[in-house]
C-alpha cells in the first residue's frame, strides 16, 4: 500500500492520537506566540478525555508518550479520564498527581479531591 494516506479515511481516535502525539513531539519549540525576550517558550497541554475514540492499546501509548514529554521537554500536561484502565496504568507515584471530581452527595456540589485522598484509597504500609 505505502504513500499518503488521506485523514479522512483515519478514525476520529486515531486523529486525535495523532493531534496529541504531534503537540507533543514538537513540544515548546512548535509555539511561537509573543514570548518575552529571554525566556524559554513553555507548553501546557491540555487533553479531554484522552482515551475517547482510542484503543486501549493506543490509550496506554498516550499515557506513556505524555510522561515522556513531561520528563523530556518540561510539557505540562493536564489530561481528564473517565477510564479506570488508563488510571490502572498509572504507576503508583503518580497517584498523588491525579485529582477526582465527583459530586457530593448532601449538597450536590461538585468536589475535587486527590486520588490518594478518596475513602477508600488503598495504600501499601509506608509505601504508595
Amino acid at each position: 500500500m505505502g504513500g499518503p494516506i488521506p485523514a479522512r479515511e483515519l478514525s476520529d481516535g486515531m486523529l486525535r492520537f495523532l493531534a496529541v502525539a504531534t503537540a507533543l513531539l514538537t513540544g515548546r519549540h512548535g509555539v511561537d506566540i509573543g514570548k518575552e525576550p529571554g525566556t524559554e517558550p513553555s507548553l501546557t497541554l491540555v487533553v479531554e478525555e484522552s482515551e475517547n475514540g482510542l484503543h486501549p492499546s493506543q490509550a496506554s501509548l498516550l499515557l506513556e508518550l505524555l510522561r515522556e514529554a513531561s520528563a523530556r521537554a518540561g510539557t505540562q500536561t493536564l489530561a481528564t479520564t473517565h477510564s479506570p484502565a488508563l488510571l490502572s496504568a498509572l504507576a503508583g507515584s503518580e497517584h498523588p498527581g491525579v485529582v477526582v471530581c465527583d459530586r457530593d452527595r448532601d449538597s450536590g456540589s461538585s468536589r475535587l479531591q486527590r486520588l490518594t485522598d478518596v475513602d477508600g484509597y488503598a495504600t501499601r504500609t509506608g509505601k504508595q
